[in-house]
């Protein structure tokens, strides 16, 4: 048993450090040491309006679809009835606190009726954003029609001036059009 012990001693004993190896510095030392220089943050490229307004645009065709058709019954169509609505100064307000506060209720158009909600699309956006969407759905799905697009200004004055609304009262600013809602 002596003999064991011995040798189990001895072998650990000869697993030690050498006594010429470098000690690790304290941790104080590390601490002590000053940072020199961060890196530089990442700056994304900017993109053209044009540009953000398609990249924008991604977030919409989950349920408008790509070209803007929408799905029958479930979400309206982008493509027939906007032309009408950024005609005039209550259809530029409505359309955009639609993406600055979602949409509730139920939505009738000439091209069906609608009952459900869209969630607000604009949490992060700045107003440079919501106005890059909007004239690109104008442009792409009415190229043929000579519409004012919306400038950032534009946008930050009707959200500021309206605030956050629930997607309700969004839906009761909907303009009547010719005695009937916007877009029939």
């Amino acid at each position: 048993m002596r003999v064991l012990f011995l040798s189990v001693f001895l072998v650990l004993a000869a697993c030690g450090a050498p006594s010429d190896e470098v000690e690790a510095p304290a941790q104080t030392e590390i601490l002590a040491k000053p940072i020199t220089a961060l890196p530089a943050p990442v700056k994304k490229p900017s993109l053209s309006p044009q540009a953000n307004g398609k990249k924008f645009y991604k977030k919409c065709i989950a349920c408008h679809l790509g070209d803007g058709a929408g799905v029958p019954g479930a979400f309206p169509s982008l493509n027939s009835g906007m032309d009408v609505l950024a005609s005039t100064e209550e259809g530029r307000t409505y359309l955009v606190l639609v993406i600055y506060n979602g949409l509730r209720g139920t939505l009738e158009t000439g091209n069906g009726t609608y009952r459900g909600t869209m969630v607000r699309q604009a949490g992060g956006k700045s107003p440079a954003d919501v106005a890059d969407v909007l004239n690109h759905i104008l442009n792409d799905f009415y190229p043929d029609k000579d519409l004012q697009a919306f400038s950032a200004e534009e946008v930050k004055s009707i959200n500021e001036t309206h605030g956050r609304l629930r997607g309700d009262k969004v839906l009761a600013l909907r303009p009547k059009v010719g005695g009937s809602k916007a877009g029939e």
